[in-house]
């Protein structure tokens, strides 16, 4: 349980990185191309449904194929990364 409340922390601090980035109107569309692109690869990489023990299993995984997808989505604005 203690790596779940972990991978939960992090997954709420990503949130919140970006909420504050989204505050700024004009990051907005790059942040939804973003987000939706990473989803998309959730979906991919889980099915259409998962469970929180799923994600929680490809989480400690590794994080980097998130990076990688957001660079590819928007190579020119890092700070979406």
């Amino acid at each position: 349980m203690a790596d779940f409340e972990t991978d939960l922390a992090q997954w709420r601090e990503g949130e919140r990185r970006v909420e504050l980035q989204a505050r700024d109107p004009e990051r907005q569309p790059v942040l939804d191309r973003v987000v939706a692109a990473v989803e998309r690869e959730l979906r991919r990489r889980l099915g259409g449904a998962y469970t929180t023990e799923e994600l929680a299993e490809l989480y400690e995984r590794g994080t980097d194929w998130c990076t990688d997808v957001a660079a590819r989505v928007a190579p020119e604005d890092p700070w979406a990364w």
